[in-house]
């Protein structure tokens, strides 16, 4: 896990403050295995508040092919978003960690890169059209 902690722009800064980020998953193992009903590897982005200790996940994602257990898989680059719209204003610490839950003979590798804090406020600005004056005819 390797955590970094941010300053969450204000609402009236920022309306829509989201994180983005690529990562690239190589794995031997699966998220979730049908057959025991439990979930294994995973990629996670967790965030708490900075002093805090254990961060809540609020992104996953894994080998979610159920036929390819202790397969190695390549699952390419993919980008990931988190929306901080609810820690608007706050200081908190954003964490990107693989959990391994069941075994260690499975790893599972994540590659992270090109994260950034963007604002996707979409503000929509119509041309003012006058009516043109009808000159008299």
């Amino acid at each position: 896990m390797i955590c970094q902690a941010i300053d969450v722009p204000n609402a009236q800064d920022w309306p829509a403050p989201v994180l983005r980020f690529r990562y690239h998953i190589f794995t031997y193992d699966v998220l979730w295995s049908q057959n025991r009903q439990k979930f294994f590897d995973s990629f996670n982005v967790g965030l708490c508040p900075s002093g805090g200790i254990e961060p809540t996940y609020v992104f996953t994602d894994g080998n979610r092919d159920p036929t390819s257990y202790d397969r190695f898989m390549d699952l390419g680059w993919q980008e990931g978003t988190v929306d901080l719209r609810p820690y608007a204003g706050q200081r908190m610490k954003i964490c990107f960690a693989n959990v391994t839950r069941e075994d260690e003979l499975f790893n599972t590798w994540t590659i992270v890169d090109e994260i950034r804090l963007v604002n996707l406020e979409h503000r929509i600005y119509l041309p003012v059209v006058l009516q043109a004056s009808r000159a008299p005819g």
